[in-house]
């Protein structure tokens, strides 16, 4: 009977063969000869890459600011050449602005660094004055180019700076139904960009002041720049209303307050419109009658100074008529402002 067929030597055998193999390194590096028994080698020379370090612009801290505030950090490379090792015996910072600058990580003080070995380390820039700053960054070596030195530079600045066009809106008195608004503009008089992280109503009643536009949250308003929150006032009960707009941002004072106040007010009531009091003069006849008329009718001038049209106590569109005097009332009388003829009734209602 045949044996069955197994792959485990083929898998020793290949794992044999793949393992006999030497691994190859990624690089390698040339490495010079050892010197004569009695000569000490030279070190190498260490060279920086980048050779100077420039810092972005950015805002100055104050003394005691949190960690990591306002600050930039930049990566250097130390490099040591291919002709020796290359022991580094310390890392400094010196210059007219030295506490501007610091070494963040990686410091390579004290490393040996063999033939084109390099170390790395991190530069931060945090300026504590508004204005150029400049520093530089001193490595010492025991290579006879020692030591390199890299410039460092960079500026201070001011910040973003808000502006409102005012800090608080008085909306005064508002009937109730009716509605006004008030626009906040807000302005970035600084030299940095300016991060608004949001702009939202607290405190007092609230409701009553809605948003009606933002053109602030979630922005960056750069320097000379602006943005806008208008808000409105719809009182729906009486008396006085308060609210806040906090702006959260990146300024220096990262909360701003901007104070809203009015007043709810009942609707007047409406009074109605009176004609002015009605007084009458007599006058004769102008004119002979066709008919004779009755001994108590006489002429009369109508006199209304109001400004609306009387009728017996009511208002009405113009129209004239005359009445016999002695009447009870002038039932047809409708006189307009000013000076009316007509005969009228002793008696107006």
């Amino acid at each position: 009977m045949p044996r069955p067929f197994s792959l485990v030597p083929l898998i020793a055998i290949s794992s044999v063969l793949l393992g006999a193999a030497p691994a190859l390194a990624d690089s390698q590096l040339p490495v010079p000869p050892p010197p004569p028994p009695g000569e000490q080698a030279e070190p190498g020379t260490l060279s920086a890459n980048p050779g100077s370090l420039s810092f972005s612009p950015i805002p100055y801290s104050s003394e005691g600011s949190h960690e990591g505030e306002q600050n930039e950090s930049e990566e250097l490379t130390v490099l040591n050449d291919p002709s020796g090792s290359t022991q580094i015996e310390s890392v400094s910072i010196s210059g007219p602005d030295a506490s501007a600058f610091s070494v963040q990580w990686g410091n390579c003080e004290h490393d040996q660094l063999g033939p084109n070995n390099t170390c790395n380390m991190s530069i931060r820039f945090q300026p504590l004055a508004p204005g150029p700053k400049r520093a530089q960054l001193t490595i010492a070596s025991n290579s006879a180019s020692s030591p390199l030195v890299v410039p460092l530079e960079g500026t201070g600045l001011y910040g973003p700076r808000i502006s409102l066009n005012s800090d608080q809106a008085l909306l005064g008195e508002v009937t109730l139904g009716a509605s006004v608004s008030h626009t906040i503009a807000l302005t970035n008089t600084g030299d940095y960009p300016l991060g608004v992280q949001q702009a939202f109503r607290v405190s007092g009643t609230p409701l009553m002041f809605p948003v009606l536009s933002d053109t602030c949250s979630g922005q960056v308003v750069y320097p000379g720049a602006g943005c806008a929150v208008t808000v409105g006032f719809a009182p729906t009960t009486p008396g006085e209303k308060d609210a806040s707009i906090l702006f959260i941002t990146s300024s220096s004072l990262p909360v701003t307050v901007v104070g809203i106040d009015g007043v709810g007010a009942q609707p007047a009531a409406s009074a109605p419109s009176t004609p002015a009091s009605l007084f009458t003069t007599a006058q004769s006849p102008p004119v002979p009658r066709t008919k004779p008329t009755s001994a108590w009718a006489q002429w009369h001038t109508l006199h209304n100074p109001g400004r609306i049209y009387a009728t017996g106590g009511k208002t009405h569109p113009r129209r004239v008529a005359s009445c016999p005097a002695h009447s009870r009332s002038c039932r047809a009388g409708r006189f307009q402002p000013e000076r009316m003829r007509g005969r009228l009734g002793s008696r107006m209602r």
